[in-house]
Order: structure tokens, then sequence, then C-alpha cells
């Protein structure tokens, strides 16, 4: 079973996934912090879809995460 750990001083990060792989998606995705986090633990990684409405996010996710999908709005 996959552990994460976080030391109260977030120095130390210990975390064992097995090499499985992590298949995420997110919603008003921002800057994408969760794949820059997963991205930091070396974890395995398809980036399946992101929505986000602001424009300017939306370039910075294309160019740097590549999505599978993309999606402008969440309705």
């Amino acid at each position: 079973m996959p552990i994460v750990a976080i030391s109260r001083s977030f120095q130390k990060v210990e975390y064992d996934l097995d090499g499985r792989l992590i298949r995420i998606g997110t919603d008003c995705s921002g800057m994408e912090a969760v794949l820059v986090a997963l991205g930091i633990m070396k974890a395995e990684v398809q980036h399946k879809w992101s929505c986000e409405c602001d424009r300017r996010l939306g370039k910075f996710i294309k160019s740097h995460y590549n999505p599978n999908r993309f999606y402008d709005d969440i309705h």
C-alpha cells in the first residue's frame, strides 16, 4: 500500500508508490500545484485532463503539462 508522509518541518518527504501510475484530472487547475508536488516526488503521472477558465493559466497548463484533454469551462 502506498505511503506518503511529510515531516512537520516539510523538509523531508518519504513515499513508496510501488511504481504505480497515478492518473490525474483537475478542476480549477490553476498552476497545477498537484502535478508540481507529484513531480517533486518523482511519481509516474498520466495527466488525463485539466479544467481552467482563466485563459492565461490555460496557456500555462497546455505549454507546461500537456494534458490529454483541456476544458476551459467547468459547466
